[in-house]
C-alpha cells in the first residue's frame, strides 16, 4: 500500500528472507520511547484530522511526491518506508547492472553498508515485520532524505510507476480512540485498513503490524498458504529406490490409532510426527499453546487427521510441507477435507477485484505412507486426465451456494509433487470466473484424485555413465546415446520396449547411495523410436533407472465444505462490456533494442486502452532491418500472472522480447488475441 503493489510484495519477501519474520496480530503497536521523544521535539508536524492526514498522503503517492507522502508519517513508520525503499532500490539495481555502483554509492551516503548482509542489531527469527522495518529503516542517517533520492533515482531508471488506484479510492469509517484510529480506504481492487496516530502536533498516518502482513487486498490465506520462513524454505530428501506395493499396502499402511489422556498437546504432537516421520519446525511462539492438555482418541485414522485434532484443541492450526510441519495462531479460516491418507487442504482465495474472478489454491498432503508410494508419486505432475504417470484430479464445474453457475478451470501448476521418505505434498489451482457480488461463496462439492502404483519393476544400475552403456530386462532395452557432465549432469537413453513416461530415475553418490538431488527425466516418441533424458543439478558418479512395467490404480475421494468468499460485496453485479479506444485493446511501440549479459531483447511500451485488466496476450512479433525489410517473424504467448496489464496503463516491457536477429534495428508486434481478467476475451478481425 506504501510503495507500488510489485514493490511491496517484492519487499516483504526480501524481508522475510533475510530476517525470518513471523507474522502479528498486534494491530496498533504502542508508540515506542525514541518516537515520543522524536515526536515531542517536532510539535508542527500533523493534520487537524485522521480524513485530512490521509488525503495529503493519497495524494502525495498519486503525484508521485516521496517528500510530502513520508512527512505525513510518523516517525516510526518513516523508517518502515525508507526500509521499503532501501530493498525495492537493490531489486531495481539488481535487474539494471549499470546502476549498482550508483546504488552502492546512494546507500553509504546514507549510512549503510551494501556489503553487510547482516541483520540489523536485535533482529532474530521472532521479530515482527515491523520491527525488522524498523530497524534496517533505522540504520539511516536521514530517513526522509534517503527516501527522497532513492525516489528520484528509481525514477531515472523507470522502476517507479503512478498508483492509478488512489485517484478514486475513498477513505470510509474513522474510528477514533483517543490518540489511536483507524479507516477503511477502498479502491477499485478492494479495501484495506490504514491506521492513524496522534502527535503533539496533529494526526499523521501510521505503518501498522497488520498492514505489513495482510495479504493484498481480495486474499484470504489459512494453514500451509501462509508464505515466510518455513513456508519458503527448501527441503531436499534421499528418496529409496522404487519398490513392488499392493494394494492392501496403500490402503493400510497410512492408518493410525492414538489415545492421549491429559498429555500436553506438545507432546502428543511429538508422538505422533515421531511415527508418521515429520519434522516439527521450532516455533518458540507456541510454547504457551503447547502446554494446554488435550485429550484424544482415534482410531484407524491418517496421521494428518490426528494432528488436526490435536491443533484445534489448543487453536492452533497445522502447516504442512514435505518431510515438516509448522504451527500458526488460531483456527482455520478456509475448509479442509480428508482423503485416505490425504489431507486436502485449501491454503488460499484470491478475489480478482473488480473482474468477478476467483483463483482456489489447494494442497494435497499426506505423511506415514510406505516410502516406496513416496519414490513413486515424487516428481510426478498433475493432470486431468487419469494417466499411469501422472496425479489424476477431478474437480466438477463449481457453483455459488444459491446454485449460481460458475466457469470453473482446473490449473494444475507447474510444480511436480514433492516427496520425503514417508510423506508426499502435492498442488493445484481451481480458477472460477463470473461469481459475482451474489456469490457469497463457493457451494461444497465432491473431488477426487487418483494416482497409479508398480506391481512389476526392472531396476538397471549405471556404475559408468558413458556413452554406449546398455542395460536390458523383459522388453525393456536401455542404451546410452549421450553424456554431459560438470555442475550438472545429462543423460541421453535410446530406449526399446519401453517410453520415457515408464522410467524412474535416481541420482547415486560413488557408493551407490541415493542423493538428495531429484534427477528428472523427459523424452520423445517419434516414427516408433523411443527416446529420454535424464536431468540432475548435480554432478553424479552413478545412475539407477527403474522400469515400470505394471500399475495397479488407487483413487481417493473427498468433499470439501463451502468455501467463503470475504470480499464478495466489492464484486461487480455483472461484467461490464468491453470498451476499446482504438482498433484493438493493447498496443506495443517499439522502444529499443537491450543488450546485457550477452543476450539482446527488445523493450517495447504496451499500453491497455480497454476498460478490463489483461491477463494474457498473444501475438506475431517481427524483426525488420534497416532497410525495411522483414527479417524474422515468430508467435509470443505472454501469461502467468493474474493481471498482465490494469486497465489503462502503459509500461515499458520485454515480457515479448524473443532474442532478436543480429541485423534488427527495429520490431513490431501485432495482436491477435487478450484474455481479461475477468475470463472475457477478445480476438483481432481476419486479415
Amino acid at each position: 500500500m506504501f510503495l507500488s503493489r510489485i514493490a511491496l510484495r517484492i519487499c516483504l519477501v526480501a524481508v522475510v528472507m533475510l530476517c525470518g519474520c513471523q507474522q502479528s496480530s498486534k494491530d496498533r503497536p504502542a508508540a515506542s520511547e525514541a518516537e515520543s521523544e522524536a515526536q515531542a521535539q517536532d510539535p508542527n508536524r500533523g493534520f487537524e484530522s485522521p480524513e485530512a492526514a490521509w488525503k495529503t498522503y493519497a495524494a502525495a503517492e498519486q503525484q508521485q511526491d516521496s517528500v510530502t507522502a513520508i512527512g505525513t508519517l510518523t516517525n516510526d513508520s518513516q523508517k518502515v518506508l525508507a526500509a521499503q525503499t532501501m530493498i525495492a532500490l537493490g531489486f531495481a539495481a539488481a535487474f539494471n547492472k549499470e546502476s549498482q555502483g550508483q546504488v552502492q554509492a546512494l546507500m553509504k551516503k546514507h549510512g549503510i553498508d551494501p556489503n553487510n548482509r547482516q541483520p540489523p542489531p536485535g533482529i532474530d527469527r521472532n521479530s515482527t515485520k515491523l520491527e525488522s522495518f524498523r530497524a534496517i529503516g533505522g540504520q539511516l542517517n536521514d530517513p526522509i532524505a534517503f527516501v527522497t533520492e532513492a525516489d528520484h533515482f528509481m525514477k531515472s531508471l523507470g522502476t517507479v510507476k503512478p498508483n492509478q488506484q488512489w485517484a478514486k479510492g475513498e477513505l470510509l469509517d474513522v474510528q477514533i480512540d483517543g490518540n489511536t484510529a483507524s479507516a477503511i480506504f477502498k479502491e477499485r481492487r478492494g479495501r484495506s485498513t490504514v491506521a492513524f496516530r496522534k502527535a503533539a502536533g496533529g494526526w499523521l498516518v501510521e505503518i501498522t503490524d497488520s498492514q505489513l502482513s495482510t495479504k493484498p487486498s481480495g486474499a484470504t490465506t489459512s494453514g500451509s498458504g501462509n508464505m515466510d520462513r518455513f513456508g519458503m524454505g527448501r527441503t531436499k530428501y534421499a528418496l529409496p529406490a522404487l519398490a513392488e506395493i499392493t494394494e492392501t499396502d496403500v490402503q493400510n499402511a497410512w492408518k493410525f490409532s492414538v489415545h492421549y489422556q491429559q498429555q500436553t498437546a506438545e507432546a502428543a504432537l511429538l508422538d505422533i510426527t515421531e511415527k508418521c516421520g515429520l519434522e516439527i519446525y521450532d516455533q518458540p511462539k507456541m510454547a504457551e499453546a503447547l502446554q494446554k492438555k488435550i485429550d484424544l482418541k482415534r482410531d484407524n485414522v491418517s496421521a494428518v487427521q490426528v494432528i488436526e485434532a490435536i491443533c484445534r484443541q489448543v487453536d492452533l492450526q497445522p502447516r504442512y510441507k514435505a518431510g515438516a510441519m509448522a504451527l500458526w495462531e488460531g483456527s482455520r479460516k478456509l475448509p479442509i477435507a480428508f482423503a485416505g491418507p490425504f489431507l486436502v487442504e485449501i491454503t488460499k482465495t484470491k478475489e480478482s477485484i473488480p473482474n468477478a474472478f476467483v483463483k482456489i489454491d489447494l494442497q494435497y498432503f499426506a505423511a506415514g505412507l510406505p516410502a516406496s508410494i513416496c519414490s513413486r508419486l515424487a516428481g510426478m505432475y498433475i493432470s486431468e486426465q487419469p494417466l499411469p504417470q501422472k496425479i489424476g484430479l477431478t474437480i466438477p464445474q463449481l457453483q455459488g451456494t444459491n446454485g449460481q453457475s460458475l466457469d470453473t478451470s482446473i490449473d494444475p501448476l507447474g510444480f511436480p509433487a514433492k516427496a520425503s521418505l514417508k510423506s508426499i505434498q502435492f498442488q493445484a489451482s481451481v480458477e472460477v470466473s463470473k461469481a459475482f457480488s451474489s456469490v457469497t461463496s463457493i457451494a461444497p462439492f465432491d473431488g477426487q484424485f487418483e494416482a497409479t502404483f508398480p506391481q512389476k519393476i526392472s531396476t538397471f544400475t549405471f556404475d559408468q555413465i558413458k556413452e554406449g552403456e546398455t542395460r536390458d530386462a523383459e522388453s525393456a532395452k536401455l542404451k546410452i546415446s549421450g553424456v554431459q557432465t560438470g555442475a550438472q549432469t545429462s543423460v541421453s537413453f535410446d530406449l526399446e520396449g519401453v517410453t520415457h513416461k515408464d522410467l524412474v530415475a535416481t541420482a547415486l553418490d560413488s557408493d551407490g547411495n541415493p542423493m538428495d538431488t531429484q534427477a528428472f527425466i523427459s523424452g520423445s516418441q517419434y516414427n516408433g523410436k523411443s527416446t529420454a533424458s535424464v536431468h540432475v543439478q548435480a554432478a553424479i558418479q552413478q545412475l539407477r533407472i527403474q522400469v515400470i512395467h505394471e500399475v495397479k490404480r488407487v483413487e481417493f475421494s473427498y468433499q470439501l465444505p463451502a468455501i467463503p468468499l470475504t470480499f464478495h460485496a466489492d464484486q461487480p453485479e455483472q461484467l461490464e462490456a468491453l470498451e476499446i479506444e482504438g482498433l484493438a485493446p493493447v498496443t506495443f511501440d517499439f522502444v529499443r533494442l537491450k543488450e546485457e549479459n550477452n543476450f539482446r531483447s527488445t523493450i517495447f511500451r504496451w499500453t491497455n486502452h480497454s476498460n478490463k485488466d489483461v491477463r494474457h496476450a498473444a501475438g506475431k512479433l517481427k524483426f525488420w532491418d534497416a532497410a525495411g525489410s522483414l527479417i524474422k517473424e515468430q508467435n509470443i504467448d505472454q501469461g502467468g500472472n493474474p493481471i498482465l496489464l490494469d486497465y489503462a496503463e502503459s509500461e515499458e516491457t520485454n515480457f515479448f522480447g524473443h532474442s532478436p536477429p543480429a541485423e534488427t534495428a527495429t520490431a513490431t508486434i501485432a495482436l491477435t488475441h487478450v484474455k481479461f481478467a475477468d475470463s472475457t476475451e477478445w480476438n483481432a478481425p481476419p486479415e
